[in-house]
């Protein structure tokens, strides 16, 4: 029962690396998109700013924007969809970890049990060896 529980909490601890990993994959999406979202800021507080531009640049500055609304949109997805992953692999922790305790508990009852039946042998074995 012991090398179960050993292998119930590595499992258990396996688990919760993944749900961090997610977590950690999470928090630089998020990062991601707070930048994208930063620059299509920067770039049109630059062509609010009433420069004079070059028919040129300010088709490469549109180019650029539309480039970084669809970056911030596939990142947008991408967030969702490891949002939806990291809730799993929370799940799957929590999952992991009742069967450790269930797997901890009966270890417990076992180890009662044979230290009760050595207890009780050796009370047996204390009052027989009294009795001759």
């Amino acid at each position: 029962m012991l090398k179960r529980l050993r292998t119930l909490r590595h499992i258990l601890t396996v688990q919760k690396d993944l749900q961090r990993l997610a977590e950690l994959k999470l928090a630089l999406l998020q990062r991601k998109e707070m930048e994208l979202q930063k620059e299509q800021e920067r770039l049109l507080a630059y062509l609010d700013e009433n420069h004079a531009y070059t028919g040129n640049y300010a088709k490469m500055i549109a180019s650029r924007l539309q480039s970084l609304a669809a970056q911030e949109q596939k990142t947008a997805v991408e967030k969702q969809q490891q949002a939806e992953r990291a809730i799993e692999y929370l799940r799957r922790v929590g999952q992991a970890q009742h069967v450790v305790d269930a797997a901890a508990e009966i270890s417990r009852r076992i180890e009662e049990r044979k230290e009760l039946d050595a207890t009780i042998e050796a009370e047996v074995n204390r009052k027989q060896a009294s009795l001759r």
